[in-house]
């Protein structure tokens, strides 16, 4: 199953939270209590799919800002932290970065 899928189905089993559907094996109450745990868990899915970094520059490094938590999670002063053309992951929050088609 691929990541794609698999957010798929995790969006289709929040969006059947009033009816349940082929999920009513699991109960109601234990149903609707997990809502939360299935949006954290699409989250983390959706942040093995890599995706290019923002605002890049090259001065001598190559480096953005990550398109997930664009540096916020650990800013320096008032400067936003970079991801570095090195990093296949944002050091902050875990996204996968794709660095393809940059030079």
């Amino acid at each position: 199953m691929t990541n794609e899928e698999i957010i798929k189905k995790i969006d289709m089993m929040i969006a059947q939270e009033g009816t349940l559907g082929e999920f009513s094996k699991m109960g109601k109450d234990f149903y609707i209590k997990n809502i939360e745990v299935l949006k954290i868990a699409k989250q983390a899915v959706e942040k093995q799919i890599p995706k290019k970094p923002l605002d890049i520059c090259t001065p001598v490094v190559t480096w953005g800002i990550c398109p997930f938590c664009r540096g916020e999670l650990n800013k320096i002063g008032k400067q936003t932290n970079r991801v570095f053309k090195t990093n296949a992951y944002c050091m902050d929050c875990g996204q996968a970065l794709d660095w393809s088609d940059i030079e």
